[in-house]
């Protein structure tokens, strides 16, 4: 992904879906927020995790909580389908197909 092109394959729901059902034992995403909350999914899924303080940047050797402003999506023409999904903090991420 970048700034210029977007997230590409990341833009479709059933990706993240994917990611999310088929971890075991834990989920990183490694990303760039500010690439990544352009579309209305993935900034649902960091607005998440900032909220759970959960989101976080640095070194390996030094992370720490992310102080990344997260801005409201704007509806996409592309993808409208996913314009619909909301996921509010304390939400179940199972849930995410059903619409609001």
């Amino acid at each position: 992904s970048n700034e210029r092109q977007g997230i590409g394959f990341l833009s479709d729901p059933r990706r993240l879906n994917v990611a999310l059902t088929r971890a075991r034992y834990g989920l990183i995403v490694l990303g760039n927020p500010k690439v990544l909350c352009k579309t209305p999914l993935w900034n649902n899924f960091l607005l998440h995790f900032k909220h759970l303080e959960l989101l976080v940047e640095g070194t390996l050797s030094d992370l720490r909580r992310s102080h990344f402003v997260i801005p409201r999506p704007r509806p996409s023409r592309r993808t409208p389908h996913t314009a619909n999904h909301i996921v509010s903090a304390g939400s179940d991420f199972g849930a995410m197909g059903a619409s609001s």
